[in-house]
């Protein structure tokens, strides 16, 4: 690995900048505009996330057990997840909020669950995430 001082650190600011300019058209401007703030990982730009513009959309189990999609598997989250069990249910919330499309978001997520979760998925999501979902929910800020 190369010490510090070899690392050109105006490419790696230029690769920011063309994941910035990268961002696809079409994505709501709140959206937008969380990802063009300053100090947003690139991780985050180069697969922007999602969020449901209305509330009352959310539809997500408030009891039982949950299938969890395929694409939000992976260690420690099981295929389903008990909605009592609060540290898979909050790992399963952080995954769908921010790897989840707006239908995906639709159907996991409870509108209850969500607000009772939030303080802790504030302080684990990324800060773009959790200011749109503020911003577009204030029962959540």
């Amino acid at each position: 690995m190369s010490p510090p001082e070899a690392y050109d650190l105006d490419r790696l600011h230029e690769g920011s900048d063309r994941l910035i300019e990268a961002l696809p058209d079409d994505l709501p401007a709140d959206i937008a505009a969380a990802l063009r703030s300053p100090g947003v990982a690139d991780w985050l730009r180069a697969r922007p996330f999602q969020a449901v513009t209305d509330w009352e959309e959310l539809q997500g189990q408030g009891d039982g057990v949950i299938s969890v999609p395929q694409e939000f598997l992976g260690a420690p989250l099981p295929a389903e997840v008990t909605v009592r069990d609060a540290q898979q249910l909050l790992l399963l919330y952080q995954r769908v909020l921010l790897k989840g499309t707006v239908d995906q978001q639709r159907q996991l997520l409870h509108p209850q669950l969500l607000v009772t979760l939030w303080p802790a998925l504030s302080d684990e999501l990324p800060k773009p995430v959790v200011s749109v979902w503020e911003q577009r929910f204030p029962v959540l800020a």
